[in-house]
């Protein structure tokens, strides 16, 4: 397994360092079509490699991936034509989290609360 920049071999590799939380903030009220989000993410597997992120609502947010040897969140989103937009979606400030494992608990902590749509 690859450890992240300055941790000690001996210690569990579950989020990148500066990925970490450290205290709870409040969050604020999300619009309706946010609901869900959030809340539970699952994973369902597409192969030995990659799991589909599901939201509580079912809709598809990212992908976990192993690379070299570690799990990466990779945010997805939906142009409003129906393509995929890799890296984007309610998670892009999340693409790249990296996980020592895939578990859904651990990565719905890692991932935070989501931040209110951009303006516009």
């Amino acid at each position: 397994m690859h450890h992240l920049h300055g941790q000690h071999p001996t210690e569990p590799a579950l989020v990148a360092p500066h990925l970490a939380k450290t205290a709870s903030p409040a969050v604020p009220a999300s619009p309706a079509w946010l609901a869900g989000v959030h809340q539970s993410l699952q994973l369902q597997p597409v192969n030995a490699g990659v799991l589909r992120v599901l939201a509580a609502s079912g809709a598809h947010v990212g992908n976990l991936k192993l690379v070299a040897g570690c799990w990466k969140f990779k945010a997805v989103g939906w142009l409003p034509g129906g393509e995929v937009e890799p890296g984007g979606g309610p998670f892009t400030h999340r693409h790249n989290t990296v996980l020592a494992r895939p578990d859904a608990a651990e990565l719905t902590a890692a991932l935070g609360p989501m931040p209110p749509p951009p303006p516009g």
